[in-house]
């Protein structure tokens, strides 16, 4: 007879299946009997694995979003230099998008933190470690913390000069 579960044939006075500890009843294995006759297959679960790679999205996010902030951070200097030289007032929406682009990057650190510890987790649990998300991982975070020091500095010489503008 067959296991109804797994598939794998099985002696008919078997209480479980050798493979995967499925538990046989006894009308079951009467039934069994007369199934074996009959061409009919048994049906088999099968797990269907994947080629994805476990918390790639997040740490790729965690890569992208840095660059965006700096590039969000660059046009919020440009446009804070430039209210200076123009007198337009554009200097409150300049230090806006360097504090934007500042909470995006302190995103992105943790979203880089996260996947590091996913793929450390994989590495420990599952004997593999997913190495494409733990290099996205660092690399966000790595350039998070980048580009935060590098939005502060820019907060603080827009702060400067607003400030010896007013003096």
């Amino acid at each position: 007879m067959y296991c109804k579960k797994c598939g794998k044939f099985i002696t008919s006075d078997a209480v479980l299946c050798n493979e995967c500890t499925e538990e046989m009843l006894k009308n079951e294995q009467t039934s069994t009997k007369n199934e074996q006759t009959s061409t009919e297959k048994p049906q088999i679960h099968i797990e269907q694995k994947t080629n994805k790679i476990q918390g790639f999205g997040r740490a790729l996010v965690s890569a992208i979003i840095p660059v965006v902030a700096m590039i969000v951070g660059v046009v919020g200097l440009i446009i804070g230099d430039l209210s200076f030289l123009s007198g337009n007032g554009l200097l409150s929406m300049g230090i806006f998008l360097l504090v934007a682009a500042m909470v995006a990057s302190a995103i992105a650190i943790i979203l880089g933190a996260l996947s590091i510890r996913l793929a450390n987790k994989l590495a420990i649990i599952e004997h593999k470690c997913p190495l494409p998300t733990k290099i996205c991982g660092i690399v966000g975070l790595a350039s998070g913390i980048f580009a935060v020091v590098v939005q502060m500095i820019f907060l603080m010489v827009l702060l400067v000069a607003a400030y010896a503008l007013t003096m």
